[in-house]
């Protein structure tokens, strides 16, 4: 389980989570506009796991490699495929001041990484969710 980090799955440790991704970019040299959509889908999937998933923990993997900013985060929580979310403006055609707030983030995601792969799979001996989200890093040296 090399590079993958384990954390509480509890809003308490986010911030530790999120330096995880803000290290990793910085020793990519991401660009502020590269590094906002990163940690904008990193924000929404990690805390999504916290509040839903039912977890105790969330195991999580960022690298650059290959012109890709890759960030894996897994949990042992109750499956839920995020990429079978349908986009919620198919089913709600009112100006979004009129909307109930949430519902997006999933398809933020969706729209601003390039690959994004869901298996529910095995990992450290017991089923999981596993997501990876991936950012193409055209333009940033790597």
């Amino acid at each position: 389980m090399d590079d993958w980090k384990k954390y509480p799955a509890s809003l308490d440790d986010f911030e530790s989570m999120r330096e995880q991704l803000n290290d990793t970019a910085d020793s990519a040299r991401i660009d502020p506009a590269t590094l906002m959509k990163l940690e904008l889908g990193f924000e929404e999937a990690v805390v999504n796991v916290i509040n839903y998933s039912g977890s105790e923990n969330i195991w999580i993997k960022t690298a650059a490699n290959n012109n890709f900013f890759v960030i894996e985060i897994v949990d042992h929580g109750t499956p839920f495929n995020p990429l079978d979310v349908d986009d919620p403006r198919a089913f709600d055609d009112s100006p979004i001041e009129e909307r109930e707030p949430g519902g997006f983030g999933i398809f933020l995601i969706k729209e601003n990484f390039d690959e994004l792969h869901y298996a529910f799979e095995d990992f450290d001996g017991q089923p999981a969710n596993h997501l990876s989200l991936s950012l193409r890093l055209d333009g940033n040296e790597s």
